[in-house]
């Protein structure tokens, strides 16, 4: 009797625990790493404040590096090394974005590593290999662009828990730019069925809803025309669909667009973050303390010269 009463407080015990889990994680995206923009100077920035106010868990990079060897070895000098150095092991989850797959570059002329071979893929592949957390991973069968072959899908799209959480990192590139593909779907709905966590994180490079966005903070949100190479081809309204059926998914998170907006359907966030290069320099941090979460948006306030948090919770 005492045996069974003695497990039963340590069940609740380790519930409560898991129930009450506490840590933080970060987000930037739209690095653009070609030469003539001085991309170094806002990452600089950003990686500074990370540090000083203390990394959090791991770190997620939404796409468009435009030079991602360049961007990985800044990233490394800048803020994973020293955060390492603070005692965080700081993983780094990698999304890729449309400027990333070969052929895709911004001024592949001003990047002498950018051609038509860039090894962009091949690199962000390396990179999410060395990702401590147990992948699930995506279809190894949507590796259809010759950059990604022969299986290289399977590392830019999968899953994998942390604390009380799910995370979902898609890449809708690799079987044709820009587009949500039927095995996509089909995976992220044996995904979420397949995990118990009580609370998911989704990443893709681009946005799947329109929203209104801003550059600044003191602007006015105005609605955003989101064109044909903004949002996916393909069905994404069936996977917006999916992702809202499961109450437990709380925000899609992605960049792209250069602007930051969200938009909220039912209990589904889109968090859509402006660019962490240039003048915008933003990154966001996520608090997740049990069953709620919050994003802090760090934006560059050019009055002060520093960044200025403004939270917004979602849960």
């Amino acid at each position: 009797m005492k045996s069974t009463v003695l497990s039963f407080c340590l069940s609740v015990m380790l519930s409560s625990l898991c129930h009450a889990a506490s840590f933080s994680f970060e987000f930037m995206s739209d690095l653009h790493f070609w030469e003539d923009r001085n991309p170094e100077d806002s990452l600089k920035l950003s990686s500074a404040q990370i540090l000083k106010d203390g990394p959090g868990d791991f770190l997620v990079l939404g796409g468009d590096y435009d030079n991602f060897p360049e961007c990985e070895e800044a990233l490394d000098r800048l803020l994973l090394d020293p955060a390492r150095d603070q005692g965080k092991s700081y993983p780094c989850v990698v999304l890729v974005g449309n400027h990333d797959p070969a052929g895709t570059a911004n001024q592949p002329s001003d990047n002498p590593t950018r051609n038509a071979d860039q090894p962009n893929i091949e690199h962000i592949i390396a990179r999410n290999k060395l990702l401590p957390f147990k992948l699930n991973h995506g279809p190894a069968e949507r590796s259809v662009r010759q950059d990604y072959q022969p299986d290289g899908a399977k590392w830019t799209t999968f899953s994998f828990d942390y604390q009380n959480c799910h995370f979902i990192v898609l890449d809708v590139y690799p079987v044709k730019m820009l587009t949500v593909d039927d095995e996509l779907i089909d995976w992220v709905e044996q995904d979420l069925q397949t995990t118990t966590q009580p609370m998911v994180f989704v990443f893709c490079h681009q946005p799947m809803q329109f929203f209104h966005g801003v550059e600044s903070l003191d602007e006015t949100p105005q609605p955003i025309s989101l064109e044909g190479g903004d949002l996916p081809r393909g069905d994404r309204e069936r996977l917006w669909e999916v992702l809202k059926s499961d109450p437990r998914v709380v925000a899609l998170v992605c960049g792209h667009t250069h602007l930051y907006g969200v938009a909220k359907d039912a209990s589904l966030w889109q968090v859509c973050a402006d660019r962490e290069w240039t003048a915008s320099r933003m990154f966001i941090k996520f608090f997740v303390n049990g069953e709620h979460a919050t994003a802090r948006v760090f934006w560059w306030n050019y009055k002060t010269d520093s960044y200025q948090p403004v939270d917004l919770v979602l849960r």
